[in-house]
């Protein structure tokens, strides 16, 4: 019953990671032999494949189960932030609201469930999270990126409105690398970012350089990028 495949995978795994079919799943979950918080290679159980793959029925039934709430994976991802990284608002918030679940829990590299979603463009679940008590948008990662950094070097620019909008996000936040929201995006080549942040009346100091000595204007001329290039020279 818990035999595994070549990646870890149990047969209780694998009806999850297939087609999610609810009462195939129960069969085996409910089976006196299963072992169900057995984890793959990645350390990925039932609960953060459901999450993984939006098989909301199979969440639902999972939520019951306390004991796999706040599990996590090897880089320290729980099912929330998978639930995030999928992007579906409803499934999102049904592991949310749950009783027990961590919503502060961060991967090994600090990243919590709205900056997974900034940088999965998962704009929905981001302006829920900004809407909610007690989450900082200007809380970072262990690199000192914020959502609004995050989501610069990313290239979504709804998601990157969203967060703008937000009163308390600091918009002249650097990262360790003295990364701010231009130069991230300059240095991805996210022109739209760019002349957002123009149009909006946003402070684009063409001058700012980051630790390794390079500005906004560098990355787009080394990457040769020119879209972006003339959004930072019409910045002038």
């Amino acid at each position: 019953m818990n035999e595994r495949d070549n990646f870890g995978n149990s047969a209780l795994l694998l009806a999850v990671i297939g087609t999610g079919h609810l009462d195939t799943f129960k069969l085996l979950f409910n089976h006196p032999d299963t072992e169900r918080n057995i984890a793959n290679q990645q350390g990925m159980n039932a609960l953060i494949w459901a999450a993984s793959r939006g098989h909301k029925d199979i969440l639902q039934f999972l939520i019951d189960q306390p004991d796999l709430h706040n599990t996590k994976d090897i880089d320290g991802f729980t099912a929330l932030h998978h639930s995030a990284a999928h992007g579906d608002l409803e499934q999102f918030i049904t592991l949310y609201t749950c009783p027990g679940v961590d919503k502060m829990a961060k991967s090994k590299h600090g990243l919590n469930a709205m900056m997974v979603a900034c940088v999965k463009g998962a704009t929905e679940i981001v302006e829920f999270l900004l809407a909610q008590r007690g989450l900082d948008p200007n809380e970072t990662d262990t690199e000192g990126n914020t959502v609004l950094l995050l989501a610069a070097a990313s290239g979504n620019l709804e998601v990157f409105k969203v967060i703008c909008r937000y009163h308390s996000v600091d918009r002249e936040v650097c990262n360790k690398q003295g990364r701010n929201a231009t130069v991230c995006a300059a240095r991805n080549g996210n022109s739209e970012i760019i002349k957002y942040i123009v149009d909006t009346g946003g402070r684009v100091d063409l001058t700012k350089a980051d630790g390794g000595g390079s500005t906004a204007m560098n990355y787009a001329l080394e990457g040769g990028d020119m879209v972006t290039f003339a959004a930072l020279y019409n910045s002038l």
